[in-house]
């Protein structure tokens, strides 16, 4: 299949040139990689972009025609936003132990979080402060952040695990994207805080995304652009994960927390080796990639979501609960056997389907087979609470074993 794409040829919407030309140079955060589908000289990338940016700019002109906006000049949008965001402040902070615990609910009810391997500490805050230093760009091999490769077979291995480190990311952009922007279930929750945030979360959305397809962004070390971030350190040793999201409003509290859940799951592609690993996160994980990691990341989900769901009539995206599972699987596979996966799943072929009623029925076993573990576990804590005596479980939740060191 090729497809020969002229932009000014175009008569519907056009991308911006920085985009387009970043697409058609292949100098996204992606560039040519493997896990992309064959589909001409630049042609799926620059689709789910300009897909997406379509819809956005509906978006924006409905709220130009309903008169939320004046125009789409990007310098005024960015006074509009930052006027917004201001505002959104101004109101979450009083109720931000609320909003805080929404975001911790929400995450629960979408992942079930193992509260005894998971520490999720979600906070909104009035600066970004990251406990550890942000990447703004991939790392060099100096001999503090080198590694020593066996052989030149094993460099080009790891670049290939690189790349794929990368393609994921851009899948975790989209995903908590998509996660984070689904909350009519807890509208009533939100407006009996604060009925004016409410529409105040959606009007910074409409704008931030319009802006991302429009505007080119200028991150720094000295600017680093951030609405949010979350770190996620691993647990070893027996150890618990502890996965810290930061948000200066909720809705970006909200995203990067599913990120770091994300993160969590996509740490089963890594290799055990520790040095490694870490090689692999500083030359993969940078904030400069951020911006189209999301851009890509929005349309691969978008067609991930209508491949998996719709064409395949499988539940791995749209039954939320399976995310996990799914993910972990998908990003634990072996490099090749992840691009192959990933080019099916895109393009939506017989094979695809294949391997995706396969992985479905797998998940839909382990999901079954682990409430079958935590019903036989919670009969047996019955049990012996019943056969000791001391204690009723209400009175138990709230004990706590101070330990005297000895």
């Amino acid at each position: 299949m090729k497809i020969l794409i002229k932009e000014e040829q175009q008569e519907r919407l056009k991308l911006a040139p920085f985009i387009y030309k970043a697409i058609a140079s292949k100098r996204t955060s992606l560039g040519d990689n493997p896990a992309f589908p064959p589909y001409g000289n630049f042609g799926f990338e620059y689709d789910i972009v300009k897909k997406k940016y379509e819809e956005v700019d509906e978006i924006i002109n409905n709220c130009i025609k309903n008169g939320e906006l004046e125009s789409k000049d990007s310098e005024y949008l960015l006074t509009v936003l930052s006027k917004k965001v201001d505002e959104c402040k101004r109101l979450e902070e009083p109720i931000r132990p609320q909003l805080e615990k929404i975001c911790e609910n929400i995450i629960n009810m979408e992942f079930s979080v193992p509260n005894d391997t998971v520490i999720l500490n979600c906070k909104l805050v009035g600066k970004i402060k990251p406990k550890k230093g942000m990447r703004i760009l991939p790392e060099g091999d100096d001999e503090e952040n080198g590694y020593d490769f066996e052989d030149v077979n094993e460099v080009n291995l790891t670049n290939k695990v690189i790349l794929k480190r990368r393609f994921i990311n851009s899948m975790i952009q989209g995903i908590a994207y998509w996660l984070s922007t689904d909350l009519d279930s807890w509208h009533d929750t939100v407006v009996e805080l604060d009925k004016r945030i409410w529409g105040l979360w959606y009007e910074i959305k409409h704008i931030t995304d319009y802006l991302l397809f429009t505007k080119e962004e200028k991150i720094s070390e000295k600017n680093p652009m951030q609405m949010s971030y979350v770190e996620v350190t691993l647990g070893k040793n027996g150890k618990k994960t502890i996965i810290d999201a930061q948000g200066t409003i909720f809705p970006y509290l909200l995203r990067d927390t599913f990120r770091g859940f994300l993160e969590l799951f996509s740490s089963h592609g890594l290799p055990e080796d520790n040095q490694k690993a870490m090689y692999i996160i500083r030359k993969a994980d940078f904030l400069v990639a951020e911006p189209w990691d999301l851009r890509l990341g929005m349309g691969i989900i978008d067609m991930l979501h209508d491949n998996l769901t719709k064409k395949f009539q499988t539940d791995l995206l749209f039954q939320t609960n399976r995310i996990p599972f799914f993910f972990t699987e998908l990003c634990s596979m072996p490099t090749d056997e992840f691009n192959d996966v990933m080019q099916n799943f895109l393009l939506g072929t017989k094979k695809g389907r294949l391997i995706a009623t396969e992985m479905d029925s797998r998940i839909v076993h382990d999901i079954d087979y682990q409430k079958f573990k935590d019903k036989i576990q919670q009969k047996n804590v019955d049990k012996s609470l019943i056969s000791d005596g001391d204690f009723s479980k209400e009175e138990l939740n709230d004990y706590v074993i101070e330990e005297d060191g000895l």
